[in-house]
């Protein structure tokens, strides 16, 4: 009897009791979905590829991740807990394929529930080579300008060569491997310094990427210059004796560094002749010495000896002469 009351019970309104149930569920449903929350994040694809082949494409790819979960569990959720890669070992010549994209995630994330990843795209398309090796040339890079009159003469690189390893085809068209930029500006002697290669492509991977020594020597720019018409002067001249005429003149071609050559005058007495054991009046052919600093270079002199004629000081030229040096002490 109560078996059948209850039923009965039940199966009064039976159409708005399920309706009830309905509209429960329903907002459980709701409540559920609306406490989830998405949250997407943009991760850098990785390469894998162990095998024969190498990705010929040096651009870097990336995928986007989306995480659903609820809100307190989403905001535990960084970008650095997510990674995403191809693997390309078993792919088995060149050619484009379209390769799966797998997913890795923190572990403790998983523990979440509700806790849904969706990666977009789900395959990639990868252009493919046969892999090879190489040792390109490291070439070091020079910018700036040395002090002024400096140059730079010779860039060495140690070690000179660097291992590679990329597509065939992108390796024979590679003909250097540039280093970190080198500054020389205002720079007037040589110097060593340690400097890393730089990526010239993501699919090319450098092996030893430095420190590289490279040394850069400077040296300074030389200069020729002549210099015309230079008078010879007379080194010791007896008192009693005086030039007859006008000074010998000679020409010169001196070497040395541009800086300072180019507005070097040649001194007073820096060219000369001695005359110091000369007692007597007359012609004399006398070699042409020059006393000028060790950094210059005589490349050339117009004569090598010159005629200097001497006669004896006159008594009025003696006297006028010692009056004006009575003047002047």
């Amino acid at each position: 009897m109560k078996l059948k009351q209850l039923t009965e019970k039940l199966l009064d309104k039976w159409f708005i009791k399920l309706l009830c149930l309905a509209i429960a569920i329903g907002l459980y449903v709701f409540h559920q979905v609306s406490a989830i929350e998405k949250r997407s994040f943009v991760v850098p694809l990785t390469m894998i590829e162990n095998g024969s082949v190498t990705h010929v494409d040096g651009k870097k790819k990336s995928v986007t991740v989306t995480i659903r979960a609820n809100a307190d569990q989403i905001t535990q959720v960084h970008s650095s807990d997510i990674s995403a890669s191809v693997n390309l070992d078993a792919l088995p010549k060149s050619g484009e394929y379209s390769v799966p994209v797998n997913i890795d995630i923190n572990p403790e994330l998983l523990l979440n529930n509700p806790f849904e990843i969706k990666v977009s795209p789900e395959y990639v398309k990868v252009q493919v080579e046969k892999k090879s090796v190489a040792y390109i040339k490291v070439s070091p890079s020079i910018v700036g300008e040395c002090l002024y009159g400096y140059e730079v003469t010779k860039v060495q690189v140690e070690p000179e060569y660097v291992e590679v390893i990329g597509p065939e085809s992108l390796l024979q068209n590679t003909a250097e491997i540039k280093t970190e930029m080198i500054e020389v500006d205002n720079a007037r002697s040589s110097f060593t310094i340690n400097v890393n290669c730089k990526e010239i492509s993501n699919a090319i991977d450098i092996k030893n990427k430095g420190p590289y020594a490279v040394t850069v020597e400077i040296d300074a720019i030389e200069l020729q210059k002549d210099f015309e018409k230079v008078p010879v002067d007379l080194k010791g001249l007896n008192a009693n004796l005086s030039l007859k005429g006008t000074a010998p003149e000679i020409t010169l071609k001196l070497e040395g560094n541009m800086a300072s050559l180019e507005t070097y005058e040649i001194p007073k007495n820096a060219i000369y002749v001695d005359v110091s054991t000369i007692h007597e009046p007359g012609t004399y052919e006398l070699p042409v010495l020059i006393s000028l600093p060790s950094y210059y270079k005589v490349l050339e002199k117009s004569v090598e000896n010159v005629s200097v004629t001497l006669e004896e000081v006159s008594l009025s030229s003696a006297v006028y002469d010692a009056n004006a040096n009575m003047i002047l002490e």
